[in-house]
């Protein structure tokens, strides 16, 4: 069994959102912050569980829990907030194993 529990920090890069108002439909840039767009930076906790397998398989399940607000709005007690939630579940493959084939060769 493995787990961690730890801080992650992330910046974006790039993307595009569309918002439709009225019949009107509008493409936003991510994070132009003077149209609505949202903030680059976000921090928060990240936690983890997962399990190798004798056969170097590992499954994890992971949570990250954004806390830094991302909406580029003013930031009073009844404006919006926005923040970064995700939840994720990977399989892998130690190639350590892999690795060590070759070396016997």
């Amino acid at each position: 069994m493995v787990w961690g529990l730890g801080p992650y920090f992330a910046y974006g890069l790039t993307g595009t959102f569309t918002s439709t108002f009225n019949g009107q439909t509008t493409k936003i840039a991510a994070f132009d912050t003077n149209n609505g767009g949202y903030k680059r930076f976000d921090a928060g906790l990240a936690l983890t569980i997962g399990y190798q397998l004798p056969n170097s398989l590992r499954i994890r399940l992971g949570y990250d829990l954004g806390l830094t607000n991302i909406e580029s709005g003013p930031s009073g007690p009844d404006d919006d907030k926005a923040y970064n939630r995700a939840l994720s579940l990977n399989v892998g493959y130690s190639l350590a194993k892999i690795i060590s084939k070759f070396k016997k060769q």
